[in-house]
């Protein structure tokens, strides 16, 4: 059995790859943002792609962890 939690991301989007957890942009307070978010992305394989690229974007940049924070926060606006 394998313990190595999934990417939902790329699970979505039909591909296997390990969750990077705190290594990951969308990582924030210990958990995904992805899960947090106000429009749910299971079964919307082209907002997941859009959010993988988006991700891949912000580690390419490398922008500081205060910076993804407040932006984490705009993603998850809305959400009740």
């Amino acid at each position: 059995m394998d313990a190595t939690p999934m990417c939902t991301l790329y699970e979505i989007v039909g591909l296997r790859q390990a969750c990077p957890g705190s290594g990951c942009a969308l990582w924030d307070n210990g958990g995904c943002v992805v899960d947090q978010l106000a429009t749910p992305v299971e079964g919307r394989p082209d907002i997941a792609a859009w959010l993988l690229d988006l991700r891949h974007n912000l580690e390419s940049h490398a922008a500081p962890p205060s910076d993804l924070s407040a932006f984490h926060r705009s993603l998850s606006n809305g959400k009740e």
